[in-house]
């Protein structure tokens, strides 16, 4: 049965490591002959930096305690090329319950890992392609609709300073306009202002963040208790737009969740600067528990997509979420 299964590596080897039984699959997928390959050490399999760090040992270890131990890792071709695999091992053991070796089942999951990689590469793309609309329909918004509010109110001024002249009613009406221009002249700076603050541009993160942060706690009611650096060096703009979209993003997260409070942070750690978001007492909402591993929703794309964007940046984010606490961190190093 061994024999005839191709698409999986199947092996069995002693207590020592040392190869036992060897399938045809495990010769396809390695490159390694059943002839060149049995009586040596499972390590040929591993690669440089397992073998330094005794994974075999510690896999084998943990096998005879649990029975079996399911991993997904690197492992090691005959011609030097690595591939990344699921592996399953089993202990073997004999009537009386000594281990006499260890069963194996490898599969090759290269191509799920390239698809795997490709898709974390194109959402971090996709973040990047997204900011840059983002910035463009900002400007837009704002350097065409101000101008014409602006205008409008100006000349409304000049109606109701006739209509005061004339009559009452019409200046009480002419009143009553103004202010809906002027309100809707604000809220016009404001949108722009979120989808992309000039502010993050032209004086950095910290200060677009003490802004973001007190115009989010006017808008929803939520308090936010920020602890930001008086003085930071700016890291590159990338970066900056990094930090600043998953404030936006998670603190909106944080209070659909039913948080009242969120503390929000930025300090410089070792050579990084970090950003730090946690909201205590809120809930990590059921459905949002699989995305943290699995990317089939809209949170789990994006939070795929955060890590990968920050990755590229050299960068990292950790998501640490329970019932008493949900605490998000991201960083991005300082130097750039």
């Amino acid at each position: 049965m061994m024999q005839q299964v191709r698409d999986y590596a199947m092996l069995i080897v002693d207590p020592n490591g040392h190869i036992l039984m060897w399938n045809q699959g495990a010769a396809q997928m390695t490159g390694y002959s059943q002839e060149e390959i049995i009586g040596k050490r499972l390590d040929v399999l591993h690669t440089l930096e397992d073998i330094q760090q005794e994974h075999m040992t510690e896999v084998f270890e943990k096998a005879n305690r649990e029975g079996r131990v399911f991993e997904e890792g690197w492992r090691a071709r005959k011609d030097g090329s690595r591939f990344w695999a699921s592996v399953l091992t089993t202990a073997l053991r004999d009537d009386r319950g000594n281990p006499i070796g260890y069963g194996k089942i490898i599969r090759d999951l290269s191509e799920k890992r390239e698809a795997e990689d490709t898709q974390r590469e194109l959402s971090g793309r996709l973040l990047k392609f997204q900011d840059v609309e983002r910035r463009r329909i900002a400007r837009e918004l704002h350097d065409t609709t101000s101008p014409l509010l602006t205008s409008l109110i100006t000349r409304l001024y000049k109606a109701k300073q006739k209509a005061n002249e004339s009559t009452g009613d019409l200046a009480a009406i002419l009143s009553e306009t103004i202010a809906v221009a002027e309100a809707t002249n604000s809220m016009v700076r404001t949108m722009a202002s979120l989808i992309h603050p000039p502010m993050l541009d032209e004086e950095g993160l910290i200060p677009s963040l003490r802004w973001y942060v007190d115009a989010f706690a006017n808008r929803t009611g939520v308090r936010v208790n920020a602890d930001l650096p008086a003085e930071s060096k700016r890291p590159p703009r990338d970066m900056e737009v990094a930090l600043f979209r998953i404030a936006q993003e998670w603190m909106i997260r944080l209070t659909e969740a039913g948080s009242s409070t969120i503390a929000v942070r930025a300090r410089d750690v070792s050579s990084a600067l970090e950003l730090q978001l946690e909201a205590r007492g809120s809930h990590w909402p059921t459905e949002w528990r699989r995305s943290l591993e699995d990317a089939r929703d809209a949170l789990g794309v994006t939070i795929l997509a955060e890590r990968e964007r920050l990755r590229q940046l050299g960068g990292a984010l950790t998501i640490q979420a329970s019932a008493e606490r949900t605490t998000v961190i991201a960083t991005v190093p300082s130097q750039g």
